[in-house]
Order: C-alpha cells, then sequence, then structure tokens
C-alpha cells in the first residue's frame, strides 16, 4: 500500500549509502567495482529497486577535504566519505526490498570488493510522499 493508502500504487523510497574504499591507494578499483559490478547486481537481484546512480560528494562551503576526513583516512570527502550511492524504490513494502540488499550484502548474495571500506558504510532510508495532489 502506498503512504496515501493507496493498495494499487507502490511507495517510493530511496537508500541513500555513504560509501568510500579502504584506502586511497585502492580508490579505482573500488570504483570500477562498484560502478561495473555492484551497482547492477543491486538492480538485477532485488526486486523493488528501480534503478540506482552514484555520485562524488563535494564539500557545499568549498572547505579542503580533510576538513571532514575521519583520522588515518585522508581522502575521505565532505562529512568523511567522498562518494554517494543513490538506489531508487517502488514497493508495497519499501522496508523489504531494504532489508534484501542488506541480507545480499551479508551473506554473499552479491559480489563484494575488498576495495569497500565496510565498517563505515551509512545507509541512509527515506520514504517519499508526493506533494502533488
Amino acid at each position: 500500500m502506498s503512504m496515501d493508502g493507496n493498495p494499487d500504487e507502490p511507495t517510493q523510497a530511496l537508500l541513500l549509502v555513504l560509501t568510500r574504499p579502504v584506502s586511497p591507494d585502492v580508490d579505482g578499483e573500488f570504483n570500477t567495482w562498484y560502478d561495473d559490478v555492484h551497482l547492477p547486481e543491486v538492480v538485477d537481484l532485488i526486486d523493488g529497486v528501480t534503478g540506482a546512480t552514484r555520485y562524488r560528494l563535494r564539500d557545499p562551503f568549498d572547505r579542503e577535504p580533510n576538513d571532514h576526513a575521519d583520522k588515518g583516512h585522508e581522502q575521505a570527502g565532505p562529512y568523511g566519505y567522498p562518494y554517494a550511492a543513490l538506489y531508487s524504490i517502488a514497493s508495497r513494502d519499501p522496508s523489504d526490498v531494504v532489508k534484501d540488499i542488506l541480507r545480499h550484502s551479508s551473506d554473499g548474495g552479491f559480489t563484494m570488493s575488498d576495495a569497500l571500506d565496510t565498517r563505515s558504510l551509512r545507509p541512509t532510508f527515506l520514504l517519499l510522499d508526493s506533494l502533488e495532489s
């Protein structure tokens, strides 16, 4: 059922995941894996994921990247992360879609990369209500 109560309409949601490689030395490997392997797998394997896009984060105040970097992770970028992935979800129960993504990530359902800093992942799940009448 959609957020407006219509049982025939899927609820629209976004999953925002902030990511970074384990070190600047593997940035290229990390980006190749994320773009060429991970995003296509999530879209192809998870029912309800309708698309995914990656972004390089930049600081809106043009501060140096190190201003928010974690100690020892000098290329972290704004807010401690150089990259974000935004997954579009359309489902009657978007929380089940997110649970499916997390399950696949932890049980070997996705091809994972050692270049991904899994200890620092920051997923944020957002439900969207249309402002249009």
